[in-house]
């Protein structure tokens, strides 16, 4: 996020809350911080997705600066590939996002784990006292949202070498309309002409962004040779804006105050 930060005002970036279009100058290290965000009691090194980011993050200046002169060459597409699947898997809004799915799948299950106890218990009122707990209003299903979290890091690797071995279109910006960015950088984008086809879209600074297309493992073996740069017009750019904003959890970021 650093490289969104506003040249007239050093060091600060302008947070746009979605909730009540508030506007307010703030460093981007405060910025969808977590203490201890990198710990993870599910693996016996709870420390491994710091392991993981320290291969990434000391990189990220000098492989933003490479895209910026239009290259994507196999390392500097590895670092950037490592820290989207990182957005993509392990980030506090995806770490929400799966918490709230696993909760819904679990609570659908309820019912068919009551009707269970119910046929395979031999003890009838024991049976009729755990199906009266089950099914009871007030017994919600709460997952640890560090388990969904686990799951992510788990799948880190296979997700960076996905996007690794997929194409990029890097796109430049030269209109006077900046790139937004959020809470949820790693964006989904469906095309118009390809709506079963899933696409990731990623501002990496005001000017510039990446738009991967993840491939299935069959057609990825060659993929790096159809890496592309083009420059966006005005509509396109007002488009992931738009996409930037809609995907944001609770806040648009931006280098400058009315963009």
């Amino acid at each position: 996020m650093k490289h969104f930060t506003d040249v007239r005002k050093p060091g600060f970036l302008h947070v746009y809350r979605k909730k009540d279009l508030k506007v307010h100058p703030a460093a981007p290290k405060t910025i969808c911080f977590e203490e201890d965000g990198d710990r993870n009691p599910y693996f016996d090194d709870p420390l491994i997705l710091r392991t993981y980011l320290k291969a990434i993050e000391p990189r990220w200046k000098r492989c933003i600066s490479t895209i910026e002169h239009g290259v994507a060459d196999e390392e500097t597409k590895w670092i950037v590939a490592g820290y989207i699947a990182f957005l993509r898997a392990c980030s506090p809004t995806m770490r929400r996002v799966g918490t709230t799915m696993l909760e819904a799948l679990v609570e659908t299950t309820r019912p068919s784990v009551a009707r269970y106890v119910q046929a395979n218990t031999p003890q009838q009122d024991h049976a009729e006292q755990v199906v009266a707990t089950l099914l009871h209003p007030s017994v919600y299903v709460s997952v640890d949202a560090q388990y969904p979290k686990a799951l992510g890091i788990t799948s880190l690797i296979a997700i960076q070498k996905r996007y690794w071995e997929s194409p990029w279109l890097i796109l430049r910006n030269d209109a006077e309309i900046p790139f937004l960015t959020s809470d949820y950088p790693a964006n989904p984008y469906y095309h118009n002409n390809e709506p079963q086809r899933f696409h990731v879209y990623v501002p990496l600074t005001p000017q510039h962004a990446l738009l991967i297309t993840p491939l299935p493992d069959t057609e990825r073996m060659h993929a790096h040779a159809q890496d592309s740069y083009g420059i966006v017009k005005r509509q396109q750019i007002k488009l992931f804006n738009r996409i930037v904003v809609q995907c944001a959890e609770n806040v648009v970021l931006s280098d400058r105050q009315s963009p």
